[in-house]
């Protein structure tokens, strides 16, 4: 997909497969979805590894501070922009930025703290 040989890629998103690249280009990734979309040829534990961190970052997120949690999945969730969530939230985007930075870092934290596979630590 890097060498523009295609627009479009499909996968799992064990590992941000899909996510990652679609979003630091105009690739467009696609999440089959288990049951609509054939998911013959892929490694038969990927949905187990999918679901287990998505239970994760779920009980991480449980262990932040409310405000935190809440600007995390706005953003993540909700796919809200930083004006509407400053709107929402009464502050100025730029508080709303250093927020949810802020909220990332404690998500990453709580993550490596579960399973350093998980979470990076430090700057990025």
């Amino acid at each position: 997909m890097a060498a523009n040989f295609c627009v479009l890629g499909t996968g799992t998103d064990t590992g941000n497969s899909i996510r990652m690249p679609s979003g630091t280009s105009a690739v467009v990734g696609v999440l089959p979805t288990r049951g609509l979309v054939s998911i013959a040829g892929i490694h038969p534990l990927d949905w187990l590894l999918d679901d287990e961190r998505k239970t994760m970052v779920r009980q991480a997120l449980a262990k932040l501070p409310r405000r935190d949690a809440e600007v995390l999945l706005l953003k993540y969730s909700e796919d809200w922009s930083y004006r509407q969530m400053a709107e929402h939230l009464g502050m100025s985007t730029s508080a709303v930025e250093a927020r949810l930075h802020r909220a990332r870092e404690k998500l990453r934290r709580a993550l490596h703290q579960m399973d350093p596979s998980l979470a990076r630590t430090g700057t990025q």
